[in-house]
């Protein structure tokens, strides 16, 4: 059984948002976290498809930190000025001097 902090490869995340949207057709996650039934069926999908037993803190703990980087990224697309798009990769870019404003606040 897993135990503690493991490193989540860009992958194995890339599955985790796959079987979250899963979840999210089957009505069992809400707007802000899985249902108990959610998380079941998370920690099962996982240990199919990336070959992991994890456990329910492991889950929530990915959820937690993709629900920020999603709430941060949907700011910097509704909310955020003086910040642009890069016209290769579509990345929210922005200069120096609008990182180090934000660092302060």
């Amino acid at each position: 059984m897993a135990e503690g902090k493991i490193r989540w490869s860009d992958d194995e995340i890339g599955i985790f948002l796959e079987a979250c949207l899963e979840e999210l057709s089957a009505m069992t996650i809400t707007s802000t976290c899985p249902k108990p039934q959610g998380n079941k069926n998370l920690l099962q999908k996982m240990k199919e498809r990336i070959g992991r037993n994890l456990t329910k803190d492991q889950v929530k703990y990915i959820w937690r930190q993709c629900r920020k980087r999603w709430m941060l990224w949907t700011w910097l697309e509704s909310k955020a000025t003086s910040i642009g798009r890069d016209p290769i990769t579509q990345a929210i870019v922005a200069d120096d001097d609008w990182w180090e404003d934000k660092d302060q606040v």
